[in-house]
């Protein structure tokens, strides 16, 4: 099967019109079209998002294409910081757009820590590597030089016990939390774009429980804002 049938076979089976499935790509109906044509050399990127909007396997485009280029092992920090991200998707088998929801950051700030482009937020950072399974730092010793793999998992001492960290997405916003040795909890929940959440420490609330208790602190703190400004 050629390259647009397979992708147009696919956008049906997935329900997309050809519009739908270029905006869940994240791309320009131009670069859609070019992708769907092979008439350029496509950023990888691209074509990771386009297997996952087509729920396709890594491969299967350049398996239609039939022009894949020669698989190099990667050469610099930055090639191999990718090749680390994508190997700890493989292991986890995941796709990208269930690795961000599991993460609780959006699709732009993967491909943006992926690829190394811009100054990484520490919480979107922090979050990328616990999803991956990552020690903290790995991502910059990778970038460093120093490691060409997640570092190893250092042994805690008593005053340092491992805390587990999660996240989660919802409707209003993400809530991540950390919990202590004691099995207590630090919840914080922002809405992207947000640098800084409402937060609760200590807390013995589970993460739904947290998400309305937080969600009924902010709607009171918005109702308090509104008043104050019109009583202005």
């Amino acid at each position: 099967m050629k390259l647009n049938n397979a992708i147009d076979q696919a956008r049906q089976d997935q329900g997309l019109s050809w519009t739908g499935l270029w905006k869940l790509v994240g791309v320009s109906e131009g670069t859609g079209t070019n992708l769907r044509y092979a008439r350029t050399n496509p950023r990888p990127e691209h074509v990771a998002s386009l297997e996952d909007a087509l729920n396709w396997d890594r491969g299967t485009y350049w398996h239609y294409r039939q022009d894949a280029p020669t698989s190099e092992p990667a050469t610099t920090p930055a090639e191999q910081l990718a090749a680390q991200i994508d190997a700890g998707l493989t292991e986890a088998g995941l796709s990208v757009s269930e690795f961000v929801t599991k993460a609780g950051i959006s699709r732009a700030t993967f491909y943006n820590l992926r690829n190394v482009q811009g100054q990484p937020r520490a919480g979107s950072l922090e979050r990328l590597e616990t999803t991956l399974g990552w020690t903290p730092g790995t991502y910059q010793a990778i970038l460093d030089g120093k490691t060409q793999g997640p570092l190893p998992i250092p042994v805690p001492s008593v005053d340092q016990q491992l805390r587990m960290v999660g996240s989660m997405a919802t409707v209003d916003g993400t809530l991540t939390w950390v919990e202590h040795p004691d099995g207590s909890r630090d919840y914080t929940l922002a809405r992207d774009g947000e640098r800084f959440g409402l937060s609760i420490t200590r807390s013995s609330l589970s993460p739904d429980q947290a998400v309305e208790d937080l969600r009924l602190g902010r709607d009171i703190t918005e109702a308090l804002r509104r008043r104050s400004s019109e009583s202005i």
